[in-house]
């Protein structure tokens, strides 16, 4: 998982001794490998255009597969199906979320119904105190949790330097 970050592009920076030994003796490895062996190598990146070049040669990583992110009709489906586990408010709409959502993998669904679902667990129990587990037939996760919650990963994705869509 994450090549990009394991082999990166050779560009001669600082550390480029190490790098090169590391992707040197990856790609040995992967060149003594038996055509039709019983070993499948198998790498996956989110980028790409990091990875240094040599491993997509030939005999070495021989497919790459682009998996697209999903569809608003996919992304309100995957919101469902996480929100299957979390008392959801009347109010919740995931086909709305799922076009708030464009680019999200996933992955950030499934953190967004959870950090969701958690801020709203902390707001309730600070809201009702000792009394917050006889209310939790209350409980419920609104609209507005989650819509805080996508403003949080936003700024988080921005500051990570990965952009969204705007809404």
């Amino acid at each position: 998982d994450e090549l990009d970050t394991i082999f990166p592009r050779r560009d001669g920076g600082s550390d480029a001794g190490g790098r090169e030994r590391l992707i040197g003796q990856f790609l040995a490895e992967l060149g003594g490998l038996k055509p039709f062996s019983e070993v499948i190598v198998i790498g996956s990146t989110s980028r790409l255009d990091l990875i240094e070049p040599a491993l997509l040669n030939p005999g070495r990583f021989g497919f790459v597969i682009d998996l697209l992110p999903p569809t608003s009709p996919e992304r309100a489906e995957i919101l469902r199906i996480h929100m299957r586990t979390i008392p959801m408010g009347a109010d919740v709409a995931p086909d709305r979320l799922a076009e708030l959502t464009e680019g999200f993998s996933a992955a950030e669904l499934a953190t967004l119904c959870q950090r969701a679902g958690f801020e709203r667990l902390q707001s309730f129990i600070a809201q009702h105190g000792a009394d917050a587990e006889k209310r939790a037939a209350q409980f419920n996760v609104r609209m507005e949790d989650f819509l805080r919650a996508l403003a949080a990963l936003r700024g988080t994705q921005s500051a990570l330097g990965t952009s969204r869509a705007a809404d």
